[in-house]
This record gives C-alpha cells, structure tokens and sequence, in this order.
C-alpha cells in the first residue's frame, strides 16, 4: 500500500520530467516569436555627385620695386636717462613705445604737428589742445572736444600719465614723439639702456629706405640694378616705371610672397599703399625686385569625385553611377579625392565603396 511520502516523491518525479520536455520546446518557440520581429537592414548605399575638375596653380612673377629714403624720426625736446629700449623693429607707428626714459614710455603720435608746450587747465585755447583730444581719443581715453581744454582733456591726461608711467594733470610734450608719416620705417636705434636721452632734433633711429612702388612684371623681366646682390645698398636703385612691362593679376586670383597675401590696386598690376608698407618691414632694404607668386584654381578637363568611387576591373579603372558602370582614367588626387576622365555628365552620381559583385566595367 502507497504511503503518502512515495505518493508525493512520485508527484515531484513526474513535474520535473514534464519540465524537461516542455521548457526547450518553450524556449524553442521564444526565439522563433523573437527572430520574427527582428529586421535586418540592407547595407545604405552613398551616392556624391561628380564635380568639375579643378588645380591649383602657382605662377612665379616679379615685382619691379622702388625706394626712397624715409623720414627721420627726431628726439622732442626731453631730459633724463633712458631706462629701457623696446626689441628692434622695422617700423614705427600711432601709440608704439618709442623709448623709456626715467621710468616713463614715450609713446609714437601722428598729429599735424609736433607738440611744444604744455598743456594743463591754465593753458590758452590753441590748435595744439585739439590736437591732444583727438590723440586722447586715438588712444581710447577720455577727450575733450575743439581746441579748448575741457574738464575731459583733464581727465584723459591723468590716464594717459597713468598708462606711460608719469603723473600728473598736465600734458607735457615731452611724452610723445611726433609722426610725420602714419607709420614710419627704421633702422637700428641710436640709443641705448643707461645713455642720456638723445638731444632735441637728432634722429632716433638710422634712417632706413621705404618702397614706393611695386609693379608687376613677369618672371625675370624686372630690371636688376648693377653691382652686389644681397645686403642693404650704398645707393637705392632707380625704378623707371616707362620699361616695366605691366602684367596684371588676374581677377580669380591672389599674389603672394612667401605665405602672406599682397593687396592690389584696382588695376591689379601693382601694390597698394598699405601693402607697400607691410612689403617694406619684409623686403631687403634697396632690392630693385622681389620674387612672388600667383596662386590660382584653374579648371579641368576631368571630374573630381572621392578616391573611394573608383574601382579595378582588371587593368581598367571604373566607376558605378546610377545609369551603370563608366570606365575612367584616373588623374591626379589630393585630399580624398581624384581628377577622372571618362563619359561622365555633371548630372551623374557615382557609388562609394562598391560591392564586389556589383564591381563591372564597359
């Protein structure tokens, strides 16, 4: 007779051998329900539209240079002791350091003349007050207006004193060294750290030559002044503007020399004046040329598409647009992409990367 202990052990028997059977077939039918709603997507094709082939070109051509000796810039009518230089420059401009002396920078000013008293709130209505407001101004401080002196030109002192190193309310004339020129060319300094100040009137710096014209001319037709090549000239060489044959840049390019780019005149044959100043700072002093190129992006005859379009079908090198294979010949190629030859349209797509078994040509 059963006993309820062999009663349940055969119960328990019996589920765990019916879990056996039915759990794979439920798992079974999970993956099926599962893999039923998963979606494999096609690999996504990328279509780039060709384009007009296109170089870039550089073109040596010379620019005819000609100079003059430039302005001087004199010493104001100052004392003291010069307490520090600035690193050599080539030039000179409104609001540059000049020199420092007793402690105090005198500053480079562009006025139409130069200063010659001071200038305090006692100081009679003048020319030389307007002068002041308008370089307080340039300077971005505080200003007055007209040639009278104004509680403003007061205050723009005090910040100008304060911005050089001095003190005070009253303007003094010797802080600022007159500018003939907006921006003057110089040569080494005549002065150093622990010498007095330079008298009134000598020359604060050797006098260097500034270009005053630069023509365009092709390669090696600019005329070459006899005598050494190389260093700064005894003599500057005379630039006669009637034997340069002009050769203007065209309009969809730029000239440069080295890296930086020279601005044109509207005839585009010759330098700008502001471009003859930065041409000055960067030529040899007295060098009757200088060689620059121009740099232009010249179309092709070709298409330019990605590198990854192209592909080997034996020797041959073919693309896939969407109207089928095209054979090219393939060109130069820079940046990713290739200049290619072949029936091509400019309305026509091309396939990146494809397929082995789409790979075909005709």
């Amino acid at each position: 007779m059963a006993t309820r202990r062999s009663i349940g052990k055969s119960v328990l028997l019996w589920v765990g051998a019916g879990a056996w059977v039915v759990l794979p077939f439920g798992l079974i039918a999970a993956i099926v329900l599962w893999s039923g709603q998963v979606r494999f997507t096609e690999p996504v094709e990328t279509w780039t539209p060709v384009e007009t082939g296109q170089a870039n070109t550089d073109t040596p051509m010379d620019l005819a240079l000609g100079w003059e000796q430039g302005p001087v810039l004199r010493a104001p009518a100052w004392s003291g002791l010069i307490t520090a230089v600035r690193p050599q420059v080539t030039s000179i401009g409104p609001g540059d350091v000049v020199v420092t002396i007793d402690g105090i920078d005198r500053l480079a000013a562009r006025t139409p003349g130069p200063f010659w008293r001071a200038i305090g709130p006692e100081t009679t209505a003048g020319s030389d007050i307007g002068w002041l407001n308008t370089l307080l101004g340039d300077l971005g401080l505080a200003r007055g207006t007209g040639n009278t002196f104004s509680a403003s030109t007061a205050r723009g002192i005090t910040q100008l004193a304060k911005k050089i190193g001095a003190e005070g309310e009253t303007f003094d004339p010797s802080w600022v060294v007159h500018l003939a020129e907006p921006r003057i060319t110089v040569g080494a300094p005549a002065f150093s750290v622990g010498q007095p100040a330079p008298a009134a009137g000598e020359a604060l710096f050797a006098p260097r030559p500034r270009i005053t014209a630069a023509l365009l001319t092709g390669e090696g037709l600019a005329p070459i002044a006899p005598g050494p090549q190389g260093g700064e000239k005894t003599e500057l060489p005379v630039l006669d503007q009637e034997r340069i044959i002009r050769m203007p840049v065209p309009a969809d390019a730029v000239l440069k020399l080295g890296t930086t780019e020279l601005p044109l005149t509207e005839a585009r044959d010759a330098i700008t004046p502001e471009g003859l100043i930065a041409l000055t700072e960067t030529a040899t002093a007295g060098e009757p040329m200088v060689r620059t190129m121009v740099s232009q992006t010249v179309q092709t005859s070709g298409w330019r598409i990605p590198a990854a379009a192209v592909f080997q079908v034996g020797a041959n090198s073919c693309v896939l647009t969407k109207s089928g294979p095209v054979a090219v010949q393939v060109g130069a190629g820079e940046g990713g992409s290739v200049v290619v030859t072949g029936e091509l349209d400019d309305a026509d797509r091309v396939l990146l990367s494809v397929p082995a078994e789409r790979r075909e040509c005709r």
